[in-house]
């Protein structure tokens, strides 16, 4: 197995995963595969379309969109449980782990290629945290990761989610749950060998969050605030290839250093850490500029794609038929599913993937399909881009155009997808992924946007999305 990946969707026998070099590839479906998982696959398993396999770029904008796409990916696994708080382990590989409220694993998210190997070949879900730190200490010590002949010091950091910091398990602060929890945790790795040496940190939720941005644990992110402080200029990137023995060898210099000085920096406290501002003459800019949000991940779309620019005031009509959940011209039948990976009232970047399912028993030309994304917006220039199209070349194939709606009150703009190629057969299904961003990247507010799904963990039939053959509306509701 050389490849690794995340499943992002699955239909019939085919499964699309995202891999860690930022390409859609579509698989023969397998018995254990399931939606969010990571999976380790050949060559072999990649499906083929004639002489052509079916491996798509993710994005063609640049190195920059696709770290941020991956990211984004990696970081929002679909998961139906509610994520309590996060634990990271730094050995390098680094990895975090979301838990639930009794520290049990529901979500794995591997932030280096180390840790995507190490994850995929260990069960993790649903064991108890520490006793999965323990694990991964183990097999890294077996994968050479940990030198057992020299002394390896492994950071340990833990963040609460918002809603979850004034009420512990035990009806106790949370934080004093969690610096048991990490305190624990710590005592059980460094028991393993005389030569480990545990750190741990428990992480405001801003600066998680912040390190998310910046493509990296929350622990070493922490560790460049607290360098930062002491005066020491270090590159993020820089600091994210770095040993943590490396890192707190350097900060213990200087506060040595500072101490002598009588300028003793101070003690760490993630709560109130400065996190550099983003601006535009930053030398620390971050690698990914968002969406999710974060996840807030941003997706780096072209400035001047061409299928971006000003709205246009000249749209189609609407149709008088306003309610085809699930409709057909003849006998060809199609249903809409849609996955918002911004779940963020507020985004950078709107998120419009779905998939289209021939439920007939003919073959449906895409060249005769629209899909309609409704949304609310007063600014004139928005972008689109296309990451993914399973039936062609999402660069060439797939167009994309928003149009103003003058007269209606609850949706004042849609964004309409054509294909110049392309056909499903009855029975299979088109994926196609993207997303459209201001031209000045300031944020959407998606609160009262027609087609904005919140709370969908997979792709989900949804009939606020409309599609048209022929100009005939055959599913979903418009907002008129």
């Amino acid at each position: 197995m050389n490849n690794y990946g995340i499943v992002y969707d699955i239909k019939n026998d085919k499964a699309v995963v995202l891999t860690r070099d930022g390409n859609f590839v579509m698989i023969r479906r397998r018995e254990d595969i399931f939606l969010g998982q990571q999976i380790a696959f050949d060559d072999e398993d990649i499906c083929r379309l004639g002489k052509k396999y079916y491996k798509f770029a993710s994005i063609g904008v640049g190195l920059a969109a696709v770290c941020v796409l991956i990211l984004a990916f990696l970081r929002i696994m679909p998961v139906n449980i509610d994520i309590y708080g996060y634990v990271a382990v730094d050995i390098n590989p680094s990895m975090e782990f979301g838990i639930d409220e009794n520290y049990k694993v529901i979500k794995a998210i591997a932030l280096n290629d180390d840790a995507a190997k190490l994850i995929g070949d260990i069960n993790v879900k649903h064991k108890p945290i520490e006793v999965v730190v323990v694990e991964i200490v183990k097999e890294s010590k077996k994968r050479g990761y940990i030198d057992a002949k020299e002394k390896t010091d492994i950071l340990i950091s833990a963040s609460l989610m918002d809603e979850n910091k004034k009420a512990g398990t035990n009806g106790n602060s949370s934080f004093s749950d969690i610096d048991k929890l990490l305190n624990e945790i710590e005592r059980e790795i460094e028991g393993l060998d005389s030569n480990i040496d545990g750190k741990t940190l428990r992480i405001a939720s801003e600066v998680r969050e912040a390190a998310l941005r910046y493509d990296i644990s929350m622990g070493k992110y922490d560790l460049y605030l607290k360098l930062n402080k002491l005066g020491e200029n270090i590159s993020i990137d820089k600091i994210n290839s770095m040993k943590i023995s490396d890192l707190m060898k350097i900060i213990e210099e200087k506060e040595i250093e500072s101490s002598a000085q009588g300028t003793k920096g101070s003690e760490s406290n993630p709560a109130n850490a400065l996190i550099p501002e983003e601006t535009a003459d930053s030398e620390q800019t971050p690698k990914n500029i968002v969406t999710p949000t974060p996840i807030s991940t941003l997706v780096e779309l072209p400035r001047n794609s061409q299928n971006s620019g000003a709205v246009s005031d000249s749209s189609a009509q609407p149709t008088k038929d306003s309610d085809h959940r699930s409709a057909s011209e003849g006998n060809k039948i199609l249903k809409l599913k849609h996955y918002n990976e911004q779940q963020s009232l507020y985004s950078k970047a709107i998120r419009w993937d779905f998939v289209i399912e021939n439920t007939g028993n003919s073959y449906i030309d895409l060249r005769n399909v629209k899909v309609r994304y409704y949304f609310k917006d007063d600014y004139k220039n928005i972008n689109f881009a296309v990451y993914f199209y399973s039936l062609g070349d999402e660069k060439n194939d797939v167009k994309g155009k928003v149009y103003n709606i003058r007269q209606s009150d609850s949706s004042h703009k849609y964004l309409e997808v054509t294909f110049e190629k392309g056909s499903i057969p009855p029975g299979d299904a088109a994926w196609v992924f993207g997303a459209i961003t201001r031209d000045d990247w300031t944020e959407f507010n998606q609160e009262d946007d027609w087609s904005f799904l919140q709370g969908n963990s997979t792709f989900s039939y949804w009939d606020k999305m409309t599609v048209y053959i022929s100009d005939k509306l055959v599913w979903g509701i418009e907002p008129y």
